[in-house]
């Protein structure tokens, strides 16, 4: 490398070392931070054996909403929906999953249920 190459680059000199320490102390702060924010392997088990008791295994979920949802994708009318509308009905499919693998008497899985009807409602009455 020449003398003029490293010295644009900044690797032959001590300013250029320098400023390849401070980006790293940077980004060793920056993944420190972000570290702290994750919850701890621990907590996201806790999480997921407490999910598998209200919403079943996830592989059972998944093939059951994956099913629900190539057909529904199958089908003329799919395209005629808005976003939301075939999100909402993506998402019923999940929790359909849910509910038949699941814990089916989970409250909070009628209530999205709700909530995703309520959503495309709302939109096609025009309310924010």
């Amino acid at each position: 490398m020449s003398d003029t190459h490293a010295a644009a680059n900044g690797t032959g000199s001590t300013l250029g070392q320098a400023m390849r320490a401070v980006d790293y102390e940077e980004e060793r702060k920056r993944r420190e931070e972000d570290r702290k924010k994750r919850p701890a392997t621990a907590d996201v088990d806790k999480i997921l054996e407490a999910r598998k008791a209200s919403h079943g295994p996830y592989g059972n979920v998944a093939a059951m909403a994956q099913a629900l949802k190539t057909i529904m994708h199958s089908v003329e009318g799919w395209n005629k929906l808005s976003p939301t509308q075939q999100e909402s009905l993506d998402l019923v499919a999940t929790k359909i999953g849910r509910i038949l693998s699941g814990t089916n008497s989970h409250v909070d899985h009628w209530a999205d249920l709700a909530g995703y009807a309520t959503l495309v409602k709302n939109e096609l009455e025009g309310v924010k």
